[in-house]
């Protein structure tokens, strides 16, 4: 569906932010291994929760939803599919975390991905999987995994990445295979699997490693901080770790109050928001914003159910140029559609290097952001790595095209809401499946029935 968008006059007055999508969906698969009944309170109410709950009853678990919880009873084991085919239509997190758990209980059979997910990243799964001795075949003409045989024992591995999205796979499949693992990073990413399985009572050793000054290799003369070891975090899971029931209250989404702290940079509107989860995604982004000039306070920190929480108040709008490349870049990653939307309507080149990485998550990334800058009137090039952005002071909107990664699809709503004049989005169903509770707070602020119209 095509929808017209109108801007928006001002922020709205309270925020309902959904629940964290991708707690919500680690959330789902380690309750239904958890003895006794298990609580989500405050889930994601994406589709994606309903079709993974969906997937799990088929399997034989007992699920059920409403609209305030997911309720996950577990007697025993499930009977396990006897289907030779398993069809998704769920985003590439849940389908990750799927080929993990089929295999880590050794449910043989086809798991069919649906088209939303990069191929690319399901070849460098199985691959990924099969140098571990875990069994997954990609058949890439017809999009779908066939779920093989595992060597037992140990599984060590050492990864560098911004997303933790393998790492999951690997701690689902631990769980549901009993193997041990020990997984050690090079590179920081966000720990909310891990702490799933200490808040469900599993036995996991986890270890951070400070920084330390060294040697610079290239330069004798200098000091870098580095790990001693190499990485600089490592985790043991032991064998036939077992998980027991409870209740998690998931943490509102981090993506979510990165796209309202955006908005309300875009329209030069103050913002206070309370009670908000400190996520690594969020305060690397709150970080950023400050260091280019964004008037940013954090007050009254206190501990929460998975992160620290604060009260978060902005103002302003970027007045600093940037070259975005390392660690930077690294630590942006997530949120990086919502970054370059702000940059580009900041009058300055930016350029954004060191993130190839994100080419191997979402197919077509940089296009499908360089297609509908064009829409903004704002010029951008696609390097190997990342972006160059020629930012304009003026916010336009557009008609913009079809989208197949609903953060961008999110980014440029945003400059619908923010910008001038009438502007249209196609695939509009892309961003109420994903982000139902923050278009609906936006829409309650949206101009009259009256003045807007949809399109089929």
């Amino acid at each position: 569906m095509k929808k017209i968008i109108f801007p928006i006059k001002e922020m709205p007055q309270r925020f309902d932010f959904d629940g964290d999508y991708h707690i919500t969906q680690s959330a789902i698969f380690q309750a239904v291994l958890s003895e006794g009944e298990t609580r989500l309170k405050n889930y994601c109410r994406c589709t994606d929760s309903f079709r993974v709950a969906e997937i799990l009853k088929n399997l034989g678990y007992d699920i059920g939803l409403t609209d305030s919880e997911i309720i996950v009873r577990r007697n025993g084991e499930a009977v396990q599919s006897s289907a030779r085919e398993i069809s998704t239509n769920i985003g590439f997190y849940p389908t990750i975390l799927l080929a993990g758990f089929l295999a880590g209980k050794d449910i043989k059979c086809r798991l069919v991905y649906g088209e939303n997910v990069n191929s690319q990243l399901m070849e460098s799964l199985c691959r990924f999987a099969r140098e571990l001795g875990i069994e997954l075949v990609h058949e890439i003409k017809r999009r779908s995994i066939k779920i093989d045989h595992s060597r037992p024992g140990l599984i060590e591995r050492r990864m560098n990445s911004a997303f933790p999205f393998f790492k999951n796979f690997l701690l689902l499949y631990g769980l549901c295979s009993g193997r041990p693992l020990a997984i050690r990073e090079d590179s920081l990413s966000d720990w909310y699997f891990e702490d799933l399985i200490l808040k469900l009572g599993g036995k996991i050793a986890i270890r951070d490693l400070r920084a330390v000054l060294l040697e610079d290799p290239d330069d004798p003369r200098k000091k870098v901080r580095r790990s001693a070891t190499g990485y600089r975090k490592e985790m043991m899971l032991y064998p036939n770790t077992k998980l027991r029931d409870s209740t998690i209250s998931v943490p509102p989404d981090s993506y979510e109050i990165s796209a309202m702290i955006t908005m309300a940079i875009m329209k030069r509107s103050p913002l206070r928001l309370e009670n908000v989860p400190l996520s690594p995604e969020l305060i690397h982004f709150l970080n950023h914003l400050k260091s280019s000039g964004v008037v940013t306070k954090i007050e009254n920190r206190r501990p929460g159910d998975f992160y620290k929480q604060a009260d978060v108040e902005i103002q302003g709008r970027m007045s600093i140029g940037r070259k975005i490349f390392g660690e930077a870049s690294h630590n942006l990653v997530s949120v990086l559609p919502l970054n370059a939307m702000l940059l580009s309507v900041f009058p300055s080149t930016t350029v954004i290097r060191d993130v190839a990485e994100i080419n191997d998550i979402y197919e077509g990334f940089w296009n499908e952001l360089a297609n509908n800058f064009g829409t903004m009137e704002i010029k951008s090039g696609i390097l190997a790595d990342g972006l160059v952005i020629e930012g304009r002071e003026e916010i336009l909107g557009g008609d913009f095209g079809s989208f197949r990664i609903p953060e961008i699809s999110l980014a440029f709503y945003l400059v619908a809401q923010a910008g001038q004049g009438k502007s249209s989005i196609d695939d509009y169903e892309i961003l109420t499946n994903r982000f139902p509770s923050l278009i609906s707070c936006l829409e309650s602020v949206s101009p009259p029935a009256n003045f807007c119209e949809s399109a089929p």
